[in-house]
């Protein structure tokens, strides 16, 4: 025996339509929460830990105006040509003065990192050769040692904690020291003086998103900048 289906085309065309309305609906839903749960700097103290370089740069700092935007390039001088020619563009730099100068008259820092005393009102970020966002940095100084910062971050993030190689640490200036940890999705750099130089301790602190391949965008000639 068989059976026939009966169903009205019609009727079928219309469910077709209902129920691709219904995904593109449920799709536009999804896409509006996650942009609304996505915190972009200027709304608020912006805390440089929760980026995990899963949204773009762009996306982030859509409020904020870049202060500087430029290539980093190898090259040389050409002395016949008689100007700089460039070998290699091996990665973006855009940085932030992270301070709300420009909308209103406070003049205060728009960043912190993971404390929020740790603030700091110059941030510079980073993109790879392809334009993906990668890498950030920033360096502050004050008139105490960045003990407590090394402290909270020790206390956060103890299980990721990597051991610096004797010849990986950095030149013995004002008794630097390094501290590196490693997570699933990024690596945190900290080098903080130990010794005042005019008053002041100084703490750079670089984080570079895990899966970066380094010889693609060389680090250390980065942070040399």
């Amino acid at each position: 025996m068989k059976f026939i289906n009966q169903e009205n085309p019609i009727s079928m065309v219309t469910k077709i339509k209902y129920n691709f309305l219904l995904i593109t609906f449920l799709c536009l839903v999804l896409q509006g929460c996650t942009s609304q749960n996505t915190k972009q700097f200027g709304e608020g103290l912006y805390d440089l830990d929760a980026i995990d370089f899963t949204v773009p740069l762009d996306t982030l700092a859509i409020k904020i105006p870049y202060n500087i935007t430029l290539p980093l390039t190898d090259g040389y001088y050409d002395k016949e040509l008689k100007k700089e020619v460039v070998t290699d563009t091996f990665a973006y730099q855009r940085k932030i003065k992270g301070l709300k100068s420009f909308n209103d008259k406070t003049n205060s820092p728009l960043f912190y990192f993971i404390n929020t005393d740790f603030k700091t009102g110059f941030v510079s970020f980073y993109l790879d050769r392809n334009e993906n966002f990668v890498a950030f940095s920033f360096f502050e100084s004050r008139e105490k040692p960045f003990d407590d910062i090394l402290n909270v971050l020790r206390a956060k993030y103890k299980q990721y904690e990597v051991s610096i190689k004797e010849d990986d640490q950095v030149v013995d200036y004002y008794g630097a020291e390094k501290y590196k940890w490693k997570t699933n999705d990024k690596i945190i750099e900290m080098v903080r003086t130990t010794k005042e130089s005019d008053g002041k301790y100084t703490c750079n602190i670089s984080v570079i998103k895990s899966s970066t391949d380094l010889n693609k965008f060389p680090v250390d000639k980065i942070n040399g900048l």
